[in-house]
């Protein structure tokens, strides 16, 4: 029965230009597709709370916080100077982003001593942060590889908690899609159950409605991600007890982005207003790591994809006035405390009234001084500057100024 709806299923995608492939990425149809219109949902009385959507997986950003701050340690006494030597360059190509060139290096010190955990841990770190990279790019031969580095990173150091975690996690969402097949074009892969029906017909409408946002976000930014070199991006539909399992978060989040989009579902036609929501949030995180690199603070990473989330002007002033209203009468966090992972927080309402200050700052700055303003605090952490450097140079106030008129509104 199973292999009969398999081939049933097959056949109608082959219809419609799909093709399933077991385990394996599939080639596309070309990027310029028919865009249909998405139905408004301005003249809805009913504001619906939306889904917190996390970005990035609090275990994710705890191993590459971990990876980065495990310096590599000098050869220790008795080393010979050749060792010595050779282990100092890897450190230093390791630290400038040669991954390659540094795991080459350490690999020759620890073949020439086996014994000398100082060389293992070494060895592992560069492979841990290669990993890293690897998984990042979101390929499935990236990521496959990426889990064999990461393991023999822990065969070497066994001691790194941080990595087992994220090594289960990669772990899991690897077994989660194993039997998954793949449809997309130039600039996406969308990743999901193709035994689904609900999927197996909602997927090229989706694509169409990820590319239309792709460009839009691209005009916004004035900066297309694929075209500058990086992979397509790469979503993937669970089960939403496959996504706890994958991403280790709770019903509280609604998505996560963490180098792939991976977005919860069990009725796409019934979810369809949520997804489309989910997915504009997540690719705007894509946007920002892209176009910003990693260092964009989280309140400025989240309130932008909360305020760029809803498709039309009416519901993006929606969405702001309830943000403003659970601020009412409350004491706004120190925007220190916003600088990293929302996602990382633990008490929910804490964590609703975080993405509610983001947006609600994210929307004021824009309302008072242009939407090119934010874009720019993004592109500006690209070139090691704060997004309060840049306000300063763009407006010539404090930032700490906005923060505190709109305290004064709210």
């Amino acid at each position: 029965m199973r292999l009969f709806q398999l081939l049933l299923v097959v056949l109608v995608l082959s219809a419609c230009g799909l093709v399933i492939h077991k385990g394996v990425q599939v080639f596309l149809r070309p990027a310029e597709v028919r865009v249909e219109a998405t139905p408004d949902p301005e003249g809805e009385t009913d504001h619906e709370p939306r889904a917190v959507v996390a970005r990035p997986m609090p275990e994710a950003d705890q191993a590459a916080d971990a990876v980065a701050e495990n310096a590599p340690a000098a050869a220790p006494e008795g080393a010979s100077r050749s060792i010595s030597d050779k282990n100092r360059r890897a450190i230093e190509l390791l630290e400038k982003g040669d991954l390659e060139g540094a795991i080459e290096l350490f690999e020759e010190c620890h073949a020439a001593e086996p014994e000398q955990p100082v060389f293992a841990r070494n060895l592992a770190e560069a492979l841990a942060r290669h990993a890293a990279k690897l998984h990042e790019e979101a390929t499935r031969e990236s990521m496959a590889a990426a889990l064999e580095e990461l393991e023999r990173a822990i065969a070497l150091d066994a001691n790194r908690e941080e990595l087992v975690r994220l090594l289960g996690r990669w772990r899991r969402s690897a077994e989660a899609e194993e039997e998954f097949g793949s449809y997309g074009s130039n600039l996406f892969e969308l990743v999901y159950d193709g035994f689904r029906p609900d999927l197996s017909h909602g997927i090229p409408a989706l694509l169409e409605k990820l590319e239309k946002t792709y460009h839009e976000f691209g005009d916004l930014f004035g900066f297309y991600p694929v075209e500058a070199g990086r992979t397509r991006i790469r979503v993937v539909f669970y089960r939403r007890e496959e996504f706890d399992a994958v991403t280790g978060l709770g019903h509280w989040a609604g998505g996560v982005f963490d180098g792939t989009v991976r977005v919860p579902v069990e009725d796409l036609e019934r979810e369809g207003r949520r997804i489309d929501v989910v997915l504009r949030h997540e690719l705007l995180h894509a946007f920002v790591q892209e176009a910003g690199g990693k260092s964009v603070p989280g309140w400025l990473n989240e309130g932008l994809a909360q305020y760029l989330e809803a498709r039309t002007v009416g519901q993006r002033l929606a969405d702001v006035q309830v943000a403003r209203k659970k601020l009412e009468n409350r004491d706004l966090f120190p925007i220190e405390r916003l600088q990293g992972s929302l996602a990382t927080w633990k008490d929910p309402a804490e964590i609703r009234l975080a993405y509610a200050q983001s947006l609600a700052l994210v929307a004021y700055i824009a309302g008072q001084y242009g939407d090119r303003v934010v874009y720019g605090m993004v592109s500006g952490c690209r070139e090691g500057k704060t997004p309060d450097v840049t306000f300063r140079n763009r407006i010539g106030v404090e930032l700490a100024v906005v923060i505190e008129d709109l305290d004064g509104e709210l």
